[in-house]
């Protein structure tokens, strides 16, 4: 998948535009959804691993769960579907691994909410 189907799985377009708003009127809300994803992300992964991984302990679930759910990992996937070309593009500077993760979880946190 790239970040243009998950653009496409937007309901209301202008609800994907505005995660990549950097006015200052919009940092609190993007903020926000920063929260919210990095919550999505852990509950559908966290019952993801359980269902999955029958014969893992809480130990090997939890392990596996904070690999996952890293900034590495999460950074991977954003260049994966091209977030940083689309960032760069956005004209959006200084492009780290907080700011892909941060952008990845406000995607998941915007997407979360029209769904």
């Amino acid at each position: 998948m790239l970040l243009k189907d998950l653009e496409l799985a937007f309901k209301d377009e202008n609800n994907f535009k505005k995660i990549f708003n950097q006015e200052v009127k919009f940092r609190k809300e993007f903020q926000r959804l920063e929260f919210l994803g990095d919550r999505v992300i852990g509950l559908i992964l966290a019952s993801e691993l359980y269902d999955t991984f029958k014969d893992f302990d809480e130990g090997s679930l939890a392990k596996l769960y904070s690999f996952l759910t890293s900034a590495v990992t999460i950074e991977k996937i954003a260049k994966k579907i091209g977030l940083d070309i689309f960032l760069e593009k956005s004209k959006i500077k200084n492009i780290t691994r907080k700011k892909l993760t941060d952008f990845m979880e406000a995607i998941i946190g915007s997407l979360y909410i029209e769904q």
